[in-house]
């Protein structure tokens, strides 16, 4: 059974390329995705790699949800919190130098596996200077000048990203709570404020249908169990790892990359296809130009560890 919905919008230019592309890349069996619209309330969180040197992509990691059907995945990482991550340490990619950290990591991915839904990562291209015309970053600078081009940019790869993706695996009357990082795109009240608004803005020309309820929140609204960082963690390990992965036309030799690394990756390699098994799909698209100046989609396989 396919799940998702390609509804063309050829007004959004680029997203509606992708969306024409994961149509096809899903009929073909490249890789399999939830049925996300028999959930009330869909979760999403995010994080966003690549901004060190060296890197040759810039990584946004989305994870959307079944929040009905977490349970499972509940129970799993709070036994992994109690056994390696005394003291609610939060995993983090740049934090796994810590051994506490390092010793959870495979629990905690393995964890992962219980969640009902779907992780993407996006991966662009440093030499692409931008997805979206210059016009419409002035156009949203101009809109909120308490904002600089660069966190303006990632608002926007987020929200259009976010969107793309509810509009063809969401169903009507859903609730949609995007959880973010307490980061550049919503470091404050203030911020996150105009982070719904460019986000409500964006998911109505997204959407073919109506929805019940939109939210927005950071981590620091985190309970002490850490639920909200746990499930930005994700997104954040996966986005961290994708980024020290790639190179232009695929991927690192295992040799030139950390053992860390290694494991994200072969754990990111799971669940892909048709035939896998855990609730928890994974899906990494590169973007990428080509000689002639054009983006150029491709999705890419990690191996399994």
């Amino acid at each position: 059974m396919q799940n998702w919905r390609f509804h063309a919008k050829p007004e959004l230019g680029l997203a509606n390329d992708i969306s024409a592309a994961l149509a096809l890349l899903e009929a073909d069996g490249t890789f399999a995705l939830p049925d996300l619209r028999s959930f009330g309330h869909v979760l999403v969180s995010s994080d966003y790699s690549g901004e060190h040197k060296g890197v040759l992509y810039r990584t946004y990691g989305v994870l959307f949800a079944g929040e009905e059907g977490l349970r499972e995945w509940n129970d799993a990482r709070l036994v992994v919190r109690d056994a390696y991550l005394p003291n609610g340490r939060r995993m983090s990619f740049k934090d796994l130098r810590d051994e506490a950290r390092q010793r959870a990591l495979v629990p905690f991915l393995t964890a992962a596996d219980k969640i009902p839904g779907v992780l993407f990562v996006l991966a662009v291209g440093v030499d692409v200077d931008n997805l979206f015309a210059e016009a419409a970053i002035e156009q949203a600078v101009n809109l909120f000048p308490d904002w600089k081009p660069g966190p303006m940019t990632k608002l926007l790869t987020l929200t259009h990203w976010i969107s793309l993706f509810l509009g063809g695996l969401s169903a009507p009357d859903q609730v949609f709570t995007w959880i973010t990082d307490k980061d550049a795109i919503a470091a404050n009240d203030a911020r996150l404020n105009d982070l719904g608004t460019v986000f409500l803005q964006t998911l109505s020309g997204y959407l073919p249908h109506t929805f019940k309820q939109v939210q927005v929140g950071t981590t620091a609204n985190d309970p002490p169990d850490r639920f909200l960082e746990d499930l930005c963690g994700i997104s954040d390990l996966c986005a961290g790892a994708t980024a020290a992965s790639l190179v232009p036309g695929g991927v690192r030799r295992r040799g030139d990359v950390h053992e860390k690394v290694r494991t994200i990756v072969g754990w990111m390699g799971q669940a892909a296809g048709i035939s896998a098994q855990p609730p928890l799909r994974r899906v990494v698209l590169t973007i990428d130009k080509t000689p002639t100046g054009a983006l150029h989609l491709v999705p890419i396989g990690f191996r399994r560890e």
